[in-house]
């Protein structure tokens, strides 16, 4: 009867007291009583050896009233290890986060004990300093348990948070797991407040001499913060000059880089991909002019460039379309033949030019049939001068008027597929030219109504269900009935 009345009236000394019972479902209630009365330094032992359900609905009503309850810290954390439920461990995890001093991190990251759950609610509840959480990611680090898609790693990618250095600063001396997974985390902190230093770096990155899967994830997570800018997904990194001066240093580190890039030997398995080569393919072929002009008084750089895109167009594992020589690269850099003259020797200038654009992976299966379509076809389109002549037909017979794309894009004329598609599509045309003078050839019974409208009167004579029959059907039908 006292302890009802305890109950009911919130008396603290009465309810401390009961928690000595021997009576477990009395210890619950008093604990449950107490911590609505705000009185939690009583309960370290009650929440030790009670049982595991009982544990984690006293450690949950403990954390709703997000407050530290330093008074039983030790318990829950003994708590927290000792057991194997993982409720348990959760609930405990998410009281300890309220009020957790900024030294105890990696001991609150050993009592998540690999928790996904327990980690989300130290990055979202705990409320760590910059200093704490670059801790917390060493421990992740060391622990391999650093994942970018963890639940609470976008909040703490927030400016003010994890520190912008954090990447750079841990690169070194991870393997290529860990170092996937910081380059997603760099991507979502370029995406909340776009730190300078960190965009720089990954843009190193991707040109350097990392694994193919990391590779691929630098220029993953760049393009699609760039794609967040704008729609057509280019961003800041161009082949300019303002760009290079800015992501490189100088227009000649860039070379150096890139050529360096272009000799590397998984450079054809990097550019396996369909979203890298694309985005490689663009970034050569919308370049700046005045990059060539920088680069005219550094001759040697320019040339070994060259030869280094000569030997990626000449190897067979290489997915660019087609390749005859490497200096006339310039002409599709600068898209002119004075400013390629200015930074490669004459002799190897005059020797043929060089289609950058690549050639798609998926339209492997087609380049035969495609090349095939275009020895046929275009011996009969040629005269015509309808679409863009190859470079052999333009050399003998001068240059024919080109499209306005073959304006924007210096690969036009050259390309194969987009040669094949102008192709089809002027048959297409023809085709459609072609059929409203068969039809007039051919009369108005070649429609399809006139066709259905006949087939039901002929029908109807045959059946004799027609009440009046044209004249000349009438008498072929007497004229067959007499006898011979």
């Amino acid at each position: 009867m006292r302890f009802m009345a305890a109950l009911a009236l919130g008396h603290v000394d009465t309810l401390v007291a009961s928690l000595s019972s021997d009576d477990e479902l009395v210890r619950f209630a008093a604990a449950t009583r107490l911590i609505e009365s705000d009185t939690v330094a009583p309960l370290g032992d009650t929440i030790r050896t009670a049982p595991p359900d009982h544990q984690v609905r006293l450690l949950r009503q403990i954390a709703d009233r997000a407050k530290p309850a330093l008074a039983i810290r030790e318990a829950v954390y003994e708590v927290a290890r000792a057991t194997s439920e993982r409720d348990v461990r959760r609930a405990a995890i998410r009281q300890l986060c309220h009020g957790c001093p900024q030294g105890e991190v990696e001991r609150l990251a050993d009592a998540a004990q690999g928790e996904p759950s327990s980690y989300q609610a130290i990055l979202q509840t705990a409320g760590l300093g910059p200093e704490s959480l670059e801790r917390l990611g060493v421990y992740f680090l060391d622990h391999h348990v650093f994942r970018a898609d963890q639940y609470g790693m976008r909040d703490i990618a927030k400016q003010g948070r994890m520190p912008a250095g954090f990447v750079p600063k841990h690169w070194g001396a991870r393997d290529d797991k860990d170092r996937i997974e910081l380059c997603r985390f760099a991507g979502m902190q370029l995406e909340e407040y776009a730190d300078e230093n960190l965009h720089r770096f990954l843009v190193g990155l991707a040109f350097g001499q990392d694994s193919v899967p990391v590779r691929a994830t630098v220029w993953s997570s760049i393009y699609y913060w760039y794609r967040r800018l704008d729609d057509r997904g280019d961003g800041p990194l161009r082949i300019e000059t303002e760009s290079l001066n800015r992501f490189f240093g100088s227009v000649g580190e860039f070379v150096s880089v890139f050529t360096r890039f272009l000799q590397d030997r998984l450079l054809a398995e990097l550019l396996s991909q369909s979203s890298i080569y694309e985005r490689v393919s663009r970034l050569i072929r919308y370049s700046d002019d005045g990059v060539l002009q920088k680069l005219a008084i550094q001759p040697k750089a320019a040339l070994e460039f060259a030869d280094a895109l000569k030997a990626v167009a000449h190897d067979p594992r290489s997915i660019f379309a087609s390749a005859s020589s490497a200096s006339a690269t310039w002409a599709g850099l600068a898209r002119s033949r004075n400013s390629a003259r200015r930074c490669a020797q004459p002799s190897r200038a005059s020797k043929a030019r060089i289609s950058i654009m690549p050639a798609s992976r998926r339209w492997n299966d087609s380049i035969t049939e495609v090349r095939r379509i275009d020895k046929q076809m275009w011996g009969r389109l040629q005269p015509a001068r309808t679409s863009v002549p190859p470079e052999d037909d333009m050399h003998a017979s001068g240059r024919a008027e080109a499209p306005p794309q073959a304006e924007a894009c210096p690969t036009f004329a050259r390309h194969s597929i987009l040669r094949t598609s102008l192709i089809v599509a002027q048959r297409r045309h023809r085709i459609d030219a072609r059929r409203p003078a068969r039809r007039h050839e051919a009369g108005e019974q070649t429609r399809p109504k006139q066709q259905r409208r006949h087939r039901h009167k002929r029908i109807r004579v045959e059946r004799g269900n027609v009440a009046h029959q044209p004249r000349q059907h009438s008498h072929r039908r007497q004229a067959a009935c007499q006898p011979q």
